[in-house]
């Protein structure tokens, strides 16, 4: 990028990503006094966004100890960063001046006339992003600055040629310097008349046949290949993270849970499932809940219990299981908010994080650096259903985690394209 562009910097840019300062090497990045006003107004709350906003106060008192802001300092990826004081361009009236989008656009604006360069506006604000437009300001938000964001699906599917063709008769796996894929991507081969699964296996640069489990997983059997890869992924305890995404009743967290149980029943070192939800209502919140800690969320929990009782009643007969308050009650399983995990060290568990596109990318760190030794982590969630107002498909935690991920031997990815909830289900994720 050049310094030919000048890019003004929104303030939701930064309350999602105080970092975005240092994602544009050598342009021109502008900051509006209303930006830092805003900002201003969020440092004290106990949450994410107060956590971005001190932290990029701690950034910019860095960079100004290297020149005066006003003037423009030089980043360390070549980058020229200042503060505008000025927001008044002539000739335009209506605006509200107390609207912090408002002082932002009219700051764009006094920008514009002062500097003969294009002048782009960098906003997540949709709303914004279209009055800026209508103003001639070009816009782009913070995604749209050269990254990927076209989710990893975590298949491929192969048209095997004749070579490739007499190894699988040979050997019954591919192998090969041609064979380019992410650590552990799902690949699909259509071979001896059917589609069959393989695993890309990085460290012996090896595709490996995927077999059906004959015998199920904790009563689950895999309805389709995307869930028999996903459950493969989830049995294989080298795999330490594996991430599950996909639209609402294509079986994510029933899955997740699944192999948990299994892994619990038959792995070596786990001890007990750990199983954690982001708090985000859909639509009204209800507000406080009574009760100590367990009883606030048991609501958010309900889900668990739902696929856990489910479980239950899917095992053989003769064989006794215990619902999910058993095995509640015998230490088994805990349901725990996230709230809490900060400073945390979690060993020898099965952890499981549902709803995770619910999490920005800074909380979804907090979370994997407290995984101790033997523990695996499992993420399920739908990209394109997050409830968090200052998250999107492209920046929740979810993917930016898959995305960094998929290129490592310990991680897995998976995304469940067909519903089997139910057909009522999987009409209305499609259609509605």
């Amino acid at each position: 990028m050049s310094q030919d562009q000048v890019l003004v910097l929104d303030t939701n840019v930064l309350l999602n990503d105080p970092e975005s300062l240092f994602d544009y090497p050598k342009a021109r990045l502008i900051l509006p006094l209303a930006v830092l006003d805003e900002m201003d107004q969020f440092k004290k709350e106990y949450n994410e966004r107060g956590r971005n906003a001190r932290r990029l106060a701690q950034i910019l008192d860095q960079i100004r100890t290297q020149g005066r802001l006003t003037e423009g300092v030089t980043l360390e990826n070549g980058a020229v960063l200042s503060v505008d004081v000025e927001e008044n361009p002539r000739g335009y009236k209506g605006f509200s001046p107390h609207k912090g989008s408002n002082r932002v656009l009219l700051a764009t604006l006094s920008i514009k006339e002062r500097i003969e360069r294009n002048v782009v506006l960098v906003t997540n604000d949709l709303n914004l992003r279209v009055r800026a437009s209508a103003l001639g300001i070009p816009v782009q938000s913070h995604d749209e600055r050269g990254r990927n964001v076209d989710i990893y699906e975590g298949f491929f599917h192969l048209d095997p040629n004749a070579e490739q063709l007499r190894q699988l008769d040979k050997l019954g796996y591919l192998e090969g310097e041609d064979l380019r894929f992410y650590a552990n991507q799902n690949v699909i081969i259509p071979y001896q008349g059917k589609d069959q699964l393989y695993r890309f296996h990085q460290d012996k640069g090896r595709l490996k046949r995927v077999k059906p489990i004959e015998r199920g997983v904790y009563g689950l059997f895999a309805k389709n290949p995307e869930q028999l890869a996903a459950l493969n992924l989830l049995l294989d305890e080298e795999v330490h993270v594996v991430t599950l995404a996909g639209k609402a009743g294509t079986g994510k967290t029933l899955l997740a849970l699944a192999a948990a149980m299994e892994l619990l029943t038959h792995g070596r070192d786990y001890h007990r499932l750990l199983v954690s939800r982001p708090i985000f209502p859909m639509g009204r919140d209800m507000g406080y809940l009574p009760g100590d800690v367990s009883e606030k969320l048991a609501p958010w929990m309900q889900p668990i219990m739902d696929n856990l009782e489910y479980l239950a009643n899917a095992q053989p007969m003769g064989i006794k299981t215990r619902g999910p308050e058993g095995l509640l009650e015998k230490g088994l399983i805990e349901l725990e908010p996230l709230t809490y995990i900060r400073g945390r060290s979690i060993s020898n568990r099965i952890m499981i994080v549902d709803e995770a596109q619910n999490l920005t990318p800074h909380e979804l760190k907090t979370i994997v650096t407290r995984v101790g030794e033997g523990t695996k982590l499992i993420l399920t969630g739908d990209p394109y259903q997050v409830d968090n107002p200052y998250l999107d498909p492209s920046s929740n935690g979810l993917s930016y985690l898959i995305e960094r991920f998929r290129d490592h031997p310990i991680a897995g990815h998976v995304t469940l394209l067909r519903g089997v909830r139910s057909p009522l289900a999987e009409l209305a994720a499609n259609v509605l």
